[in-house]
C-alpha cells in the first residue's frame, strides 16, 4: 500500500532582507473572496479548487500577514486595495460587515 507521506517542511515567510514574502496571485484571489464574505466552499467553486486547497491558501495568507482572525484579513484586503467599500457585505459568519468594521473603529 501507500506509506506515510510527510508534509513539506514549513517555509520561513521572511526573505533574506527580513521582509515578508509577498502573496501569490492565487493567495490574493482567495483573500479577496474571503474578505467579500464567500465561504470556503463558494471560493473553491469560483476558483475551481477544492475546499481543502482554499483552507491551505487561507492558512498561508494568515501566516504571511500575521493575521489572527478573518477580520484581520478583511482589514488588510481593504487597506491594500484588494477590495473596496463597494464590494458589499463582509464576513457574514461572525456578522462582521463593513458597517460593523467602520462603527467598531477597525477601519
Amino acid at each position: 500500500g501507500i506509506g506515510f507521506i510527510p508534509a513539506k517542511p514549513r517555509q520561513d515567510n521572511s526573505l533574506q532582507d527580513g521582509t515578508k514574502r509577498p502573496l501569490s496571485e492565487q493567495e490574493k484571489s482567495v483573500l479577496r473572496l474571503i474578505a467579500m464574505a464567500y465561504s470556503n466552499v463558494e471560493i473553491g467553486g469560483k476558483l475551481l479548487i477544492s475546499t481543502k486547497t482554499v483552507e491551505t491558501y487561507k492558512y498561508r495568507v494568515m501566516e504571511k500577514l500575521n493575521a489572527k482572525k478573518r477580520s484581520d484579513l478583511v482589514k488588510y484586503a481593504l487597506e491594500s486595495g484588494l477590495i473596496n467599500r463597494e464590494d458589499g457585505k463582509l464576513y457574514k459568519g461572525d456578522q462582521l460587515t463593513m458597517k460593523n468594521c467602520v462603527q467598531g473603529g477597525m477601519l
